[in-house]
């Protein structure tokens, strides 16, 4: 596995190339990278499998340390959704999280996936998932591609 910065408009992009994933990594980029721009208040936006590895990627500002938070997010995301089923409460779509100055917002995209959003501490959470919809929509397309 190999991870090749590319160019964007002020951030980082990356993309982990492996066979599974070089079909369609670059869009992803695109999306993430469009996703950020398009909510105030966002640094970073990740794709994330459901173990943690981030498949793409597109940050601001510190893309390791985004992507180990990331990381975290989505196995306490996945943690939550396995309580949720085993108490009987439902399906967990979506979670928010607050770390030292910024927020997380992590919403299942399907097939293992989950979309993390990084926030800083003057963002609106509301705002921010309202906007991330249409994101959600276009990567599940890609993901069943």
């Amino acid at each position: 596995m190999c991870f090749q910065p590319m160019a964007s408009l002020g951030g980082l992009l990356y993309n982990r190339f492996t066979t599974g994933f070089g079909r369609f990594g670059l869009s992803f980029q695109q999306i993430l990278e469009q996703l950020v721009a398009g909510v105030r208040g966002a640094t970073g936006a990740l794709l994330i499998e459901s173990d943690g590895e981030a498949v793409a990627w597109y940050s601001s500002e510190q893309a390791d340390r985004l992507r180990l938070r990331g990381a975290y997010v989505a196995v306490v995301l996945r943690a939550c959704q396995e309580s949720a089923l085993e108490l009987g409460m439902g399906s967990i779509s979506n979670l928010f999280i607050s770390y030292e100055g910024a927020g997380f917002l992590a919403y299942e995209v399907g097939s293992g996936y989950f979309l993390v959003l990084e926030l800083n501490a003057a963002s609106n959470m509301a705002e921010a998932l309202h906007r991330m919809a249409p994101f959600i929509t276009r990567i599940r397309k890609e993901i069943e591609a």
